[in-house]
């Protein structure tokens, strides 16, 4: 074997090993490259669920100013249900002077009906230490579309959990995933 079989043979394992290397490098680029795009791609679908709840939640308040209620027209609802009012039904209440058609959305950010719920008695007021509460709440299922619960305490959760559910009651979120969005 001649010295210049030698040498060949060393810079053809030579390059072998620089093109693992390579090949091993454009993997990790790629693979943080992915997962930030898909981090990207959750936080528009939450903000813009965050966006639609504000938006309606700005209609209905404007609703009840004008009629002291979150109810429609002849609805009373002394007790809390979710679902008791259909995102057809807030359509029609707030579509017009409280939400421009253009803007009305009932969907999350994933594409999934807004599940919305209200309590209302005649003569009711905003307020926790009403005799008579008053409150709407609107929410979605997040990423994963399965609700976690039917009562929600005030939590905050971290900006990674996008399955938690996201939820809205009296101007605020009760519960969100989203530290920043925090009252």
């Amino acid at each position: 074997m001649s010295e210049t079989d030698g040498m060949r043979g060393r810079r053809k394992g030579l390059w072998t090993v620089l093109v693992a290397v390579v090949a091993l490098l454009a993997a990790l680029v790629g693979t943080v490259v992915w997962r930030t795009a898909r981090t990207r791609a959750l936080e528009v679908r939450r903000r813009a669920t965050h966006r639609v709840m504000r938006e309606l939640a700005t209609g209905w308040e404007l609703y009840f100013v004008d009629t002291g209620t979150y109810c429609p027209e002849g609805m009373t609802a002394p007790v809390l249900a979710w679902g008791n009012l259909t995102t057809a039904d807030l359509a029609r209440m707030l579509r017009g002077p409280y939400v421009k058609d253009d803007v009305f959305a009932s969907v999350d950010g994933w594409g999934r009906e807004l599940e919305l719920g209200v309590q209302c008695t005649p003569g009711c007021a905003p307020s926790a230490a009403s005799p008579e509460p008053c409150a709407y709440f609107i929410r979605s299922s997040g990423r994963d579309g399965t609700w976690e619960q039917d009562r929600y305490a005030r939590r905050f959760t971290s900006t990674s959990d996008y399955d938690a559910d996201i939820v809205f009651s009296n101007g605020q979120f009760v519960q969100v995933s989203d530290p920043g969005e925090a009252p």
